[in-house]
């Protein structure tokens, strides 16, 4: 089976520095930049495919971001091991 890669997400402390490498050096062109949620996006990539550099000015750090399915999941799964583990008095 094959797969492919759309792009992958890095974060950077620079994101200016961190792109003028890949721009500069192998070749690669900057595709596309935005900014959503207060985050900076630069997309680096050639024909092949993408990396996609992010940057967070207030605290360059990513930030966990969980989606409603993940957590519904997550609530599930807490609830089903309470109820057996209330159910036989031990765990799963």
């Amino acid at each position: 089976m094959d797969r492919d890669v759309v792009h992958t997400a890095l974060w950077e402390s620079d994101i200016d520095e961190t792109i003028d490498f890949p721009v500069g050096g192998p070749g690669l062109d900057r595709n596309r930049s935005f900014e959503s949620g207060g985050v900076e996006n630069a997309y680096v990539g050639g024909v092949d495919g993408e990396f996609r550099f992010k940057h967070d000015p207030e605290g360059d750090r990513p930030r966990r971001i969980r989606s409603r399915r993940r957590r519904r999941r997550e609530r599930r799964r807490r609830r089903e091991h309470r109820r057996r583990l209330r159910a036989t008095g031990r765990p799963p």
